[in-house]
């Protein structure tokens, strides 16, 4: 099911946001689905300008059909720096955060595609759907515009043609889903940066894991394998990122709106 994307644009010559026009994108969809694994990873770069730089969650928070808060666990697919691990990111406390390791490299100064999902986290749902999902960073230059959604029913098999791509907000990022699809919008505006779109190359993260952590690491530390698999043994990653999410500029819809 196509997914719209709301990103938000602010026109330098305006004091208030523009929400510019929806793209349609493909990815994953756990208000069609029973959900029972969502894993997060980097699809870009952070802004930090030293190379030795990680990626800075705060927190994710998931709620059913319902309207309702769902207690989930949170385990490190790739490997965390301590004391910031996975668990940080499900504890109801925004000023903490889980970190990967620095040697990624995530930096906008040395981000290369083979990065894409070399940070990873995977998270333990009551099997269930999902309306929307909050995820808060700390608008800094660890938070990281361009995230992947993937997401896994019962039997933890993550597909590789129906990844989220997500360009929100480097704070509050809201993934709203339902029948027609998914829809995203951030608290503030992204910057496009050209090094955090690039397409292509493997990137590297751990097994998708089980409800105990699995091969996905051993609680928030985490193993860090070549490439990320799939329940059944075949790559999570097929060697080519899906195409970035273009935003398209609010000039135009604002000119047609005032005119």
């Amino acid at each position: 099911m196509p997914c719209q994307s709301l990103a938000l644009a602010t026109m330098t010559m305006l004091s208030w946001p523009v929400m510019s026009a929806p793209v349609a994108v493909i990815g994953c969809n756990p208000y069609l689905h029973p959900t029972r694994f969502i894993q997060i990873s980097n699809g870009g770069a952070t802004s930090v300008e030293s190379c030795t730089a990680s990626w800075d969650l705060h927190e994710v928070e998931f709620y059913d059909r319902n309207g309702n808060k769902l207690v989930v666990t949170a385990h490190s697919i790739t490997e965390t720096t301590e004391p910031h691990v996975a668990s940080n990111v499900v504890d109801g406390d925004k000023s903490t955060y889980w970190a990967g390791n620095d040697e990624h490299g995530l930096s906008c100064s040395c981000w290369n595609s083979s990065k894409i999902n070399k940070q990873a986290i995977q998270f333990v749902l009551p099997e269930t759907y999902i309306s929307r999902i909050e995820v808060y960073q700390g608008n800094n230059a660890r938070s990281m515009g361009h995230f992947r959604v993937h997401c896994a029913g019962a039997g933890g098999n993550y597909r590789t043609d129906d990844v989220l791509e997500v360009h929100g907000s480097l704070d509050q990022t809201t993934l709203t889903f339902s029948d027609a699809g998914c829809f995203v919008t951030g608290s503030t505006a992204v910057a496009a940066s050209s090094c955090g779109t690039e397409s292509g190359g493997d990137g590297d993260a751990g097994d998708a894991g089980d409800a105990d952590g699995g091969n996905g690491g051993n609680g928030d530390g985490g193993n860090t394998p070549d490439q990320a698999n799939q329940a059944d043994g075949t790559s999570l990653v097929d060697g080519a990122a899906p195409p970035a999410v273009r935003v398209w500029s609010a000039v135009v819809a604002l000119l047609l709106t005032l005119g």
